[in-house]
């Protein structure tokens, strides 16, 4: 009878074994299918830091990399933490005056930028023929008496243009067009101000050899022949060797009455 029960004893025991060994390999087998998950989700995975470190530059160090670019930023410059932002947002708290390197990691790279905050607003006008920019304080009052310096040259204010004009356009086309109600009254021709016309029947071409920025002003002399309103094409101004590189006003409508009916 003892043994019989010793049996009995013996196989529940060795099941329970068995059955503790299954659970064990299907925890191995789930363990290792995670890992395998893992693994074939890294190209999706993060490629950059979480955080992005601001650090605050003194002069000597901003100078340096305004002149040479962030290629020449030293593991130096980093010893004024301010404060830290998660890469994944946009940054747009206004810090204190002063220079401040943001630093953060990209594919394996160390990323720079460089930021100024400063009661000064620098702003550059797009004309695509020369440089003209302006200053402006915190009240957005234009300054008309910075030293302004490029590459060494200054650069001066002009009044009459509001801002800080570099170098000339050149080689200039303008061609403006004339109503089909009128003709030339004269045409006269003149190398002032390094210009030359042409007379076409529908429109005027004026070359320059050289133009400043700003407002200009052009006198045709026109003889109406007949009455009425016509639409008048725009003025059109391009640079003669990168026509890309142009500009017109809008469409106009011209009237042209004699005198009785005025």
């Amino acid at each position: 009878m003892e043994s019989i029960n010793y049996c009995i004893l013996l196989k529940v025991n060795l099941k329970r074994t068995i059955m503790y060994c299954r659970i064990l390999a299907l925890i191995f087998v789930i363990a290792i299918n995670a890992c395998f998950a893992k693994a074939s989700d890294l190209p999706n995975s993060r490629t950059s830091s979480y955080y992005k470190y601001i650090y605050k530059l003194n002069p000597k160090e901003a100078r340096t990399i305004y002149k040479k670019g962030l290629a020449e930023v030293e593991e130096s410059f980093f010893h004024n933490l301010v404060d830290s932002v998660p890469t994944d947002s946009v940054f747009n708290t206004k810090l204190p005056q002063g220079n401040y390197l943001l630093t953060w990691a990209q594919n394996n790279e160390l990323k720079f930028e460089l930021r100024s905050y400063s009661n000064l607003e620098l702003t550059i006008h797009n004309n695509y023929a020369d440089l003209f920019l302006t200053l402006s304080d915190d009240k957005t009052d234009i300054i008309k008496n910075a030293k302004v310096k490029i590459n060494g040259a200054n650069v001066r204010y002009k009044a009459e243009l509001g801002g800080y004009q570099k170098v000339k356009s050149k080689y200039l086309m303008l061609e403006i067009p004339i109503p089909s109600v009128c003709s030339y009254h004269n045409k006269p021709q003149t190398w002032r101000k390094n210009q030359h016309r042409e007379y076409h029947k529908e429109k005027v071409s004026i070359y320059y050899e050289s133009l400043n920025t700003g407002k200009h002003q052009v006198k045709i002399e026109l003889v109406p022949r007949y009455t009425g309103k016509v639409i008048l094409n725009p003025a059109h101004i391009e640079q003669m060797y990168f026509p890309v590189f142009s500009g017109n006003n809008a469409v106009k409508a011209v009237k042209v009455v004699n005198d009785v009916e005025k």
